[in-house]
């Protein structure tokens, strides 16, 4: 009977030890899709803490009940009690909200409105462009957008735009999902993940999906595109 429990205490004891072990848990800060950098982030329960990366990575020890807590100015304060099955394909994914600057109080006149657009200096409605989509239409306007319009530079310069755009939908991809991730739910090879997120962010309809923060729509296009981009790398060979 002695010689039972001693083997019983021999195997789960040391069974019993581990699962009470702090272990390393990746994690990443997001808010809206986008990481949060330089966040700190304690385990008051263990009295350890780390920070985000630039990209809202993080690593950090924790185990079973170890309380998170979440702080920086440029969140509000966010508390979550750790449990494994928080770990979602092998990532600790904490949402947050970014908190509101309190800004002094400013007393505006009404003819204090000095706006572009009532100081006459644009016209009322008028589109706001980006740093990119405003160089091209500087080079396509009088003089220089005939000499642009020979020189090419107009045409390099609506690919720049375009490629803005896209490199902003590329970079929410990343932010929701680790290569790890695409390569399990997808089934796409790893040395053609970052092809495949070149080429769903071709697709119209995910570009549409995403603007628009339909994840469920985003994703089951993500699936379909998938089957195509598997095809096409199938067909290829």
């Amino acid at each position: 009977m002695k010689n039972k429990l001693y083997l019983f205490l021999f195997v789960f004891f040391p069974m019993l030890m581990l699962a009470q072990e702090r272990q390393s848990v990746q994690g990443r800060v997001v808010s809206d899709y986008i990481g949060v950098d330089d966040l700190l982030i304690i385990n008051n329960t263990a009295e350890t803490e780390t920070r985000t990366d630039s990209y809202g990575n993080f690593s950090i020890k924790a185990r079973t009940g170890d309380l998170l807590v979440l702080s920086s100015h440029k969140i509000e304060q966010k508390k979550i009690r750790y449990t494994p099955d928080l770990i979602k394909n092998g990532i600790l994914i904490i949402n947050v909200k970014m908190a509101l600057t309190e800004l002094e109080e400013v007393v505006v006149y009404k003819n204090n409105n000095l706006t572009p657009e009532a100081l006459g200096l644009v016209p009322n409605g008028q589109k706001q462009y980006t740093q990119a989509e405003r160089k091209v239409f500087t080079a396509t306007d009088g003089i220089d957008g005939i000499v642009n319009a020979i020189t090419g530079r107009t045409k390099m310069l609506k690919k720049a735009a375009e490629f803005e755009k896209k490199s902003s939908l590329m970079e929410k991809i990343d932010y929701i999902y680790t290569e790890e991730e695409i390569m399990e739910e997808f089934k796409i090879p790893e040395e053609y993940v970052r092809g495949f997120v070149f080429y769903i962010v071709e697709d119209a309809e995910f570009a549409k999906a995403m603007k628009a923060k339909n994840n469920t729509m985003a994703k089951f296009l993500m699936q379909d595109l998938a089957v195509e981009y598997l095809q096409k790398l199938h067909d290829g060979k």
